[in-house]
């Protein structure tokens, strides 16, 4: 599958990243009565309608025409909408303009990080669909004040309020046309784009936020870090007014990000499964999460992690996890409660999502697709390492050894034996240092997918793409899934010379 980026951009990557989809027809709306399924109560905690209570459809969100009316389910947690017909050119997709504080009160922080609100966008094909992607959006992160890495100051205007790359959003509630999406797997699902705008790997709940300047304007103000709960808020939505219901038996869910997305995919991972809990008993819940695997163990001296003199990763992760007062998968934290910095990377809680509950782990058996190259130069320079150059010295180049070799570690990895990993299921991990554009350059930050997207060196069907299609088309698994054997990929040094490769 190619990840669909959020409004079809790829995500970000800067600085500091934890890194950071019909056939033609006219919607007739049923006449039928609509069922009233027991549901879960949301996250927040409320019941938010009177069972078998009615509204107008348009009334409860711009997606839907007004004349019909969706019906509150048993359980007074969300409205059944089967009977609301999408508004919008009804042969083509449509995307609605959703701020989450501006809907109601519930969600009042769900806020940016400078300025403004938390704003995420729904997108619905002509036809209905039981498959929903949910889509958390990269862009690096930011926890001090200043430049440099890990600092706030120099943060684009897009990652740090309501604005995109050309603009402020429009107004909460607008409504606009989306061309096809190029996505085979997800052409025709309903998807929902959350916008990065927290600069926290979508773990923050820190509401009261921290002091912070901000070049461009010269401002000096409190930064919240509410990515987590911008993550509930985007969820509450989906259930209560959108139609993603957990009792319907068809219904399934794709959990995925980039970056800082992948980060915030995987450590909300326990956020969805909470929230939808029959989706991910019947094997309908799978998380895919890219560039989100760094090891916790990494305490090489002169090579400090995000720069900080004297801080091995764990003592750095556990200064982001204490500014953004980061919400962590639970079972993890239980098991740490010593230094809860062990669950701030998937090394430390991969089990916790792919294994059992009768396990260890007390895990959640979620399938989790997981893409990393190992010589991630974005991560790498994060610790002080410098991108390959013949003026590397001796002490750079046994940093980057080093690295490799904990990453195998952490992702159970043989360097010997290709495609194989002793922990993880579903992995694409190449390890490359640079890669070669069309253009004949070479890329020293190989973060993203690049060429593995579509054109790897095992051909088409071992590239990316193909393999997150079927890692999506194992849905419906029963009991063990998380840790059913899955499919694996190690491509290693295919786009540079032998020589910059010895060693890793």
């Amino acid at each position: 599958m190619g990840t669909k980026g959020y409004r079809n951009i790829i995500s970000i990557f800067l600085m500091l990243a934890l890194t950071a989809c019909e056939s033609k027809v006219t919607l007739q709306a049923t006449t039928a009565s609509p069922t009233l399924p027991a549901a879960a109560p949301p996250l927040s905690g409320e019941q938010i309608c009177a069972p078998a209570s009615t509204m107008d459809c348009n009334a409860l969100a711009k997606i839907w025409l007004p004349g019909k009316n969706a019906v509150c389910n048993s359980a007074g947690s969300a409205y059944t909408v089967t009977s609301c017909v999408r508004a919008g050119d009804p042969n083509g997709r449509v995307k609605e303009t959703i701020y989450p504080a501006q809907r109601n009160s519930r969600w009042a922080n769900a806020k940016c990080s400078k300025s403004g609100d938390f704003v995420f966008e729904v997108s619905m094909p002509a036809i209905p669909s039981n498959d929903w992607v949910i889509s958390l959006q990269g862009g690096g992160q930011c926890a001090f004040d200043g430049n440099g890495i890990g600092g706030c100051s120099n943060r684009a205007m897009g990652l740090v309020a309501p604005y995109d790359k050309v603009g402020p959003f429009p107004p909460n509630g607008t409504l606009t046309a989306e061309g096809p999406l190029n996505d085979p797997d997800f052409a025709n699902a309903n998807w929902a784009y959350g916008h990065y705008c927290s600069n926290d790997g979508w773990m923050g709940s820190n509401v009261t936020g921290v002091p912070m300047h901000y070049t461009a304007d010269g401002s000096f103000a409190n930064w919240s870090f509410t990515g987590h709960l911008n993550v509930v808020a985007m969820l509450d939505l989906l259930a209560e007014r959108y139609g993603l219901d957990d009792s319907n038996p068809n219904m399934a869910i794709f959990f995925q990000g980039q970056s800082a997305g992948g980060m915030g995919t995987a450590q909300n991972a326990f956020t969805v499964h909470d929230r939808f809990p029959q989706i991910a008993s019947r094997g309908n819940l799978l998380v895919s999460s890219w560039q989100m695997f760094i090891p916790t163990t990494w305490d090489m001296p002169d090579f400090w992690t995000f720069g900080i003199v004297g801080d091995t990763a764990l003592e750095a992760y556990d200064r982001l996890r204490t500014t953004w007062q980061a919400v962590l998968t639970p079972n993890c934290v239980a098991d740490h409660l010593a230094n809860p910095a062990l669950c701030m990377t998937a090394p430390g809680f991969y089990e916790y999502i792919t294994g059992s509950p009768s396990g260890p782990y007390r895990g959640m058996d979620l399938p989790l697709f997981i893409y990393q190259n190992r010589q991630d130069q974005l991560y790498m320079g994060n610790t002080l390492i410098p991108a390959v150059s013949a003026g590397m010295t001796v002490a750079q180049s046994a940093a980057r050894t080093e690295w490799v070799r904990q990453m195998n570690l952490a992702m159970g990895i043989n360097p010997l034996v290709p495609n194989a990993s002793s922990r993880i299921k579903w992995l694409f991990a190449p390890s490359d240092p640079q890669a070669t554009l069309p253009n004949g350059s070479l890329e020293n930050n190989v973060h993203g997918a690049l060429d593995y997207q579509t054109n790897a060196p095992g051909g088409v069907a071992n590239s990316l793409t193909a393999m997150h299609s079927r890692f999506w088309a194992t849905r419906g698994r029963g009991p063990g899934r998380g840790q059913l054997p899955g499919e694996v990929i190690t491509y290693d040094c295919n786009w540079v010379p032998s020589h910059v490769c010895a060693g890793f």
